[in-house]
């Protein structure tokens, strides 16, 4: 797939793998880029990958070394979610100042820090927070915002918590809060 990508985000997919293990593999490529390769019995799971704003191929290969066979001897691929692109802007040229959204952060694994993006479309923003939660649900951490301003917006999550110590390795989630309400959540992986 050919896809001119507007703006540095994240590319997603599910997928599950049944095949002889070591031989056989099912291949994602960016740009003739091996990211990633699955072989044996790989039960449905999530990969991400980030991709920068430019044109890009996006490519899925099974890939048979034509001997031995193993499993079901196949691969599937399953909800594939797409950095936002460039057709997808044309449907509405200030798309980013009329949609409140919260993006994915970058890098993604992290360490020691990650940055937040997110958009917003109205002027009444006092009450905007970036929280992180731990894997518990619990809050770890209240991003300061400066400068909002309406469009895209960004704030660096430094790995701390609110009494400024390293958090361990994990999986944490970020919440986007204006006036009190939830937006959106998404997760981040810190590894150190």
């Amino acid at each position: 797939e050919d896809l001119t990508v507007y703006e540095n985000g994240e590319i997603s997919f599910w997928k599950k793998v049944s095949s002889e293990l070591n031989y056989d593999y099912l291949k994602f490529f960016i740009d003739e880029i091996l990211q990633e390769q699955w072989s044996g019995e790989v039960d449905w799971s999530e990969s991400i990958f980030f991709v920068n704003a430019g044109f890009h191929t996006f490519k899925w290969e099974y890939f048979k070394d034509n001997s031995v066979f193993g499993g079901n001897d196949c691969a599937w691929i399953d909800y594939i979610v797409f950095p936002l692109v460039a057709e997808e802007v044309a449907i509405d040229e200030e798309f980013l100042l009329n949609a409140t959204k919260l993006y994915g952060n970058y890098p993604n694994p992290f360490n020691p820090e990650t940055t937040i993006s997110f958009s917003l479309t109205t002027e009444n923003t006092e009450n905007t927070e970036i929280n992180i939660y731990n894997i518990k649900g619990q809050k770890i951490k209240q991003l300061e915002i400066r400068n909002l301003k309406l469009g895209i917006n960004e704030v660096i999550w430094d790995g701390k918590n609110n009494d400024n110590q390293p958090v361990a390795s994990g999986i944490y989630f970020y919440q986007l809060n204006i006036n009190n309400k939830v937006i959106a959540s998404k997760k981040c992986l810190l590894l150190k």
